[in-house]
């Protein structure tokens, strides 16, 4: 009987999931060819192994499985299981009355359908809108000091940007995007309240961890930027990277 040793057994894998990258690949370009045509395929391969990997550990082991997980990772930000705006990801990847994976990958594909349909639009109209709007009238150029905390400006500012998804998102979620978006832009160095506003406005329409995210390395590249120099203006930096995304995916 032939015995496959470890090392072969870490080739078979590799090999399986090489061949499940390619076609996953394959399958966004005819699924997702915005995606694909804006992100690049480097980015789109690294989307897909990160999507195996963060699948698998919610019980995803079939290419049918993983393909949905990677699908929405796609339409909801990479990190869209860990996203307070999305706590129905959460709940139902944590449900235990939920039998197997499989199960598990259709009840949240299903539920991702409809929070993106009324949220984004059956044709992504809404987003679309919301994208327009950001690229004609940037924040950098939008946002200015008023009266009142920032927390309450700052949400009066996303649901005058993009109400659908307020609407179905809800006040206490986007309460805490907020305060944590706010936090993480002092924690980042991020200058002023342009800095604050411009991190919760790219949390909110890219996704919570949206930093740490393949489908949008400008943002990492800005936010580690180490220069004096480039300290000094990191929140351009950031601006700079969004808009150039903006332009890609509207042209």
């Amino acid at each position: 009987m032939l015995e496959m040793r470890p090392d072969h057994m870490k080739a078979f894998e590799e090999s399986a999931i090489r061949g499940f990258e390619n076609r996953m690949v394959d399958h966004v370009g005819q699924f997702f060819p915005r995606h694909l045509a804006v992100l690049g395929e480097p980015a789109i391969r690294a989307v897909i192994r990160l999507g195996v990997t963060r699948g698998e550990a919610y019980g995803f082991d079939t290419e049918h499985d993983l393909c949905l997980y990677i699908n929405l990772m796609l339409l909801l930000g990479s990190l869209f299981d860990e996203d307070p705006q999305l706590a129905w990801a959460d709940a139902i990847l944590h449900d235990t009355s939920i039998p197997d994976g499989a199960a598990r990958a259709e009840r949240l594909h299903d539920e991702a359908m409809k929070f993106h349909d009324a949220a984004a639009g059956e044709e992504g109209e809404h987003l679309t809108r919301t994208l327009v709007t950001l690229h004609k009238h940037p924040v950098k150029e939008t946002w200015r000091p008023g009266p009142g905390t920032l927390e309450d400006r700052l949400l009066a500012y996303l649901r005058a940007l993009w109400p659908r998804k307020c609407e179905q998102v809800g006040a206490g979620p986007l309460g805490l995007i907020i305060h944590r978006g706010i936090q993480a832009a002092e924690r980042h160095r991020l200058a002023g309240e342009f800095g604050g506003a411009l991190y919760v406005v790219l949390t909110f329409v890219l996704g919570s961890g949206f930093e740490a995210d393949p489908q949008h390395p400008w943002a990492a590249a800005a936010l580690q930027e180490t220069s004096a120099s480039a300290r000094a203006g990191k929140a351009d930096l950031l601006h700079g990277g969004f808009m150039a995304l903006l332009a890609a995916w509207l042209a």
